[in-house]
């Protein structure tokens, strides 16, 4: 009877467990003050406004200061590629450290992030239990586009990195912002790529193709366009075969579009 009993509440045990870190597919909102004494909400500062918000949640540990100095250097990356679309935050996983606790951790471990000195509710609905856990959420439609509790590694930057680039890359460019319509053809291309751009209302826009390390190659547009459909055709036959994006700055809101070179 005793051995069943503890049978019994391993089970229970481990069916809470696998509850608990069952996939979660929609972000948690929230509003906090960081330590830098910004206040942020998730939903209406970052995530409705098209951005992706990478989380670490950590401890003042080995493993979670090595998961910092992967996940800093791709925040320096991606600033470059998705200009103002990008936030890397520090959260400590139990609300009992002080903001200079968190800081003095951040300023050593993830110099470009933003630290908050309490995480424990977002660690709890996101399922994390050793630290450090990483989540990575995105857009108005609050997704969470990577876990390391159910996705891989706290600090699989290139994953992490393959997440961000599939959400901005399928992601229509009338989502980011309703005046505006874009269409590139043929995709991939061989010599000569067409650009359609549709506006509801005249916008100053600017238009750029830039390559995978963020480095303007071409400049298609920097002006204020008229409401109406403007086609743009851009020469690649100049490019070496790969991936490029068509960046586009309207209305205050930024978005890459995906293009393929080959010859």
């Amino acid at each position: 009877m005793y051995m069943k009993k503890i049978l019994l509440i391993t089970g229970i045990l481990v069916s809470t467990l696998s509850l608990t870190t069952a996939q979660v597919t929609t972000a948690q909102d929230f509003t906090m003050s960081a330590c830098d004494a910004t206040t942020h909400s998730l939903f209406a500062d970052h995530l409705d406004n098209e951005e992706v918000v990478i989380m670490e949640f950590f401890m003042t540990c080995a493993s979670c200061a090595s998961a910092a100095s992967k996940l800093s250097p791709l925040q320096t990356g991606l600033g470059t590629q998705y200009p103002g679309m990008t936030n890397f935050w520090v959260l400590a996983y139990t609300n009992s450290y002080s903001c200079a606790t968190v800081t003095s951790w951040k300023n050593t471990n993830a110099p470009n992030a933003l630290a908050f000195d309490s995480g424990a509710v977002q660690v709890a609905y996101y399922g994390g239990f050793g630290m450090p856990t990483t989540v990575v959420v995105a857009g108005s439609q609050h997704q969470v586009i990577y876990n390391s509790n159910t996705d891989g590694a706290p600090g699989d930057t290139a994953a992490i990195h393959a997440a961000i680039d599939n959400f901005f890359n399928t992601m229509g460019v009338e989502e980011v912002n309703n005046n505006l319509k874009f269409s590139a053809y043929p995709n991939p291309t061989v010599n000569q790529l067409n650009v359609e751009l549709s506006l509801i209302s005249s916008s100053q826009v600017q238009m750029e193709m830039v390559d995978m390390m963020g480095i303007v190659i071409k400049e298609i547009s920097n002006d204020n366009l008229s409401e109406g459909t403007h086609k743009f055709l851009i020469e690649t036959n100049d490019l070496a075969n790969g991936i490029y994006f068509i960046r586009i700055n309207s209305g205050g809101k930024s978005v890459q579009y995906k293009v393929s070179v080959k010859h």
